[in-house]
């Protein structure tokens, strides 16, 4: 599976993002050198990188996600490509959940792959921050529940 380098080129991309909007303030701030063609090519170089990344990214979302998944994303209004890169890229396999976790402390703290699980649509939710999947609702549920 190519999740993995998927998440390297969307964490990479997201870098770069960053790094570009981070050095586009900073040159508008007028704190660093005033040379506007200097700074206008700096700019560009910065948006060649960021848009390789982006290409770069969506190439190997292409080569990675089963083409039932793409088929889903490509009948989905608002998903495009690149956003979708981006999602899987930090999710992983949306329906197969491969959890790590930290053993040990310090210097002998090592990451451990827990085994793989088909995860339900509401594990995936909790997983994205949305609701908790161990929530069952029930008939006569209190607040509290």
């Amino acid at each position: 599976m190519g999740y993995n380098e998927l998440r390297m080129y969307a964490e990479i991309y997201n870098d770069t993002l960053d790094f570009r909007k981070a050095a586009g303030s900073k040159i508008r701030s007028g704190t660093v050198l005033d040379d506007a063609a200097r700074l206008t090519d700096v700019m560009g170089v910065f948006d060649q990188v960021e848009h390789a990344m982006s290409m770069s990214m969506r190439r190997e979302m292409r080569r990675s996600v089963t083409p039932s998944v793409r088929a889903w994303q490509k009948a989905e209004a608002g998903i495009g490509e690149h956003l979708f890169a981006r999602l899987i890229g930090v999710l992983g396999d949306p329906y197969i959940a491969t959890p790590y976790r930290w053993e040990g402390s310090g210097t002998n703290r090592v990451l451990v792959a827990d085994p793989r699980f088909v995860r339900t649509v509401a594990q995936l939710w909790s997983y994205c921050g949305h609701g908790d999947a161990e929530r069952r609702l029930h008939k006569g549920a209190t607040a509290e529940e």
